[in-house]
């Protein structure tokens, strides 16, 4: 499983593995700085490890994402683009609330985004899952596909584009969220590298569909 797909399945399950972050402390808090305000999280848990960071998640159902020493632009980057999606109204993202820095033993080599939601199972019966593959129901597969449709055109009619994308899916409701926007850009002038991007994006989106939903999704494009 690529990417952060991964430690954010970690984060959906009950049973968290303890925060191991030299930059916590003990108590499993964690200390940060927000636009020059102090701001602690207490029973944070350590849900795994991504290619720009460690990911966390926080009690009150947030995900905590801190940065490597090296990997500090890419997650200002993010939130950057993550909050211009919201702010032009693209569905099914994580957001980006705040930028901070950590305050634990003094050290400020780490930048930490706090992203909303941390995607939870809609009931107990069901899982998050992050492939369409792995969606028994049909409604939910296709709730989840449209869903995914909608944002992939959303994000080309704003001129933004991505790769190696990462989604989770309720199994039960179909609800999908996407996630790590660390590769999304802008488009500024929709020239032949803009159409390889944004081809090579709609190739990537149409791989996630199972072949028996791939009629179904050509005829969602259209009706979009």
């Amino acid at each position: 499983m690529r990417g952060l797909a991964a430690p954010l399945l970690a984060a959906c399950s009950l049973n968290l593995h303890p925060v191991m972050g030299t930059f916590l402390n003990d108590d499993k808090s964690l200390s940060l700085e927000c636009l020059g305000q102090s701001v602690s999280f207490n029973n944070v848990n350590f849900a795994g490890l991504g290619g720009t960071g460690e990911v966390l998640a926080t009690e009150n159902g947030g995900i905590l994402k801190v940065s490597y020493p090296n990997t500090k632009d890419k997650i200002v980057k993010e939130c950057k683009i993550l909050r211009k999606m919201a702010a032009l109204g693209i569905k099914n993202i994580e957001t980006c609330k705040s930028l901070c820095r950590t305050t634990n033993g003094g050290s400020v080599d780490r930048l930490v985004s706090i992203l909303e939601p941390n995607f939870r199972p809609s009931s107990p019966a069901s899982h998050v899952v992050a492939s369409l593959e792995d969606i028994s129901a049909d409604l939910a597969a296709m709730h989840a596909i449209k869903s995914l449709l909608y944002t992939f055109l959303q994000m080309l009619a704003n001129d933004i584009v991505s790769s190696d994308v990462q989604f989770l899916v309720d199994t039960d409701t179909g609800n999908t969220l996407l996630i790590d926007f660390t590769e999304a850009h802008e488009v500024r002038s929709f020239g032949p590298r803009a159409q390889d991007e944004a081809h090579s994006f709609f190739s990537e989106i149409m791989s996630f569909i199972p072949q028996k939903y791939e009629g179904f999704a050509q005829a969602e494009l259209v009706d979009l």
